[in-house]
């Protein structure tokens, strides 16, 4: 492109070269940098008035474009690049987490089981004591869910908090009881299980064997009588360990 240029004070009658060089300008680099356009512009129109002038500011224009744009290219990478660390590698910051879930209370224990009442636990302890005797009519009657109806036996509330009914004596004397088959019928079974006894008459019966040693443990416990049985062998010093105890009778044993 050929041009004639006048002196600093005439204007170029072919071409402006300002216009050559904002027209270049634009065709390299996007309208974005619109401002250094006009820069680029306001300086030409002002201070070139020679083909060699435009020649040597176009080339220092150029690269001071060049590092321009460099510098912003390089800026912004960089930006995204913090803006990219910051997020932990996502392209979106992450939302603040959310509280912890709040969770329900555990449910509460479950009640302990309710223990089984005193006079139940007794009844079951005849029922079963009679499984060991032979045929009799004393006890013929021990049946039925109510203990209290036997034969023999007494109930009264038991003296604690609860207060409840239970089988405080038995009386079998002069029952004649034997075990089954000509087995030994022993104390242990019917003695031992049951704590809430105050009294325990069986004399002129068949039983035999030791005296439990639970009895030192039942705290209203105070009549035995295990007299004309069968009992054998040493003195039973169980017996003297029960301190509530106030009447005994082993007469017409073996002991």
């Amino acid at each position: 492109m050929h041009c004639i240029l006048h002196t600093p004070k005439g204007k170029c009658s072919a071409c402006d070269p300002s216009l050559f060089l904002f027209s270049s300008m634009l065709n390299f680099f996007p309208s974005s940098y619109i401002y250094i356009y006009i820069y680029i512009y306001i300086y030409i129109h002002r201070y070139i008035y020679t083909l060699q002038d435009l020649k040597m500011a176009t080339m220092h224009l150029l690269l001071s474009a060049l590092l321009l744009h460099s510098f912003i290219l390089t800026a912004s990478a960089r930006e995204a690049v913090d803006i990219i660390i910051a997020n932990n590698g996502g392209g979106y910051p992450y939302a603040s987490p959310p509280p912890p879930a709040c969770h329900p209370p555990p449910p509460p224990p479950p009640p302990p089981p309710m223990c089984e009442p005193r006079l139940e636990r007794g009844r079951k302890t005849l029922v079963g004591f009679t499984g060991a005797v032979d045929k009799n009519k004393y006890i013929g009657d021990w049946r039925g869910s109510d203990p209290c109806k036997f034969k023999g036996i007494r109930c009264a509330k038991y003296p604690d908090s609860e207060k409840q009914l239970a089988i405080a004596g038995i009386d079998l004397n002069g029952a004649g009881l034997s075990g089954k088959n000509r087995a030994p019928l022993l104390l242990s079974g019917i003695l031992d299980r049951i704590p809430e006894l105050t009294f325990f008459h069986v004399n002129s019966n068949n039983f035999t064997g030791a005296i439990p040693p639970q009895i030192t443990q039942y705290e209203y416990f105070f009549e035995l009588d295990l007299s004309n049985n069968r009992l054998k062998g040493e003195f039973p010093k169980e017996v003297l360990q029960s301190s509530q105890l106030v009447f005994l009778d082993l007469r017409f044993c073996n002991l």
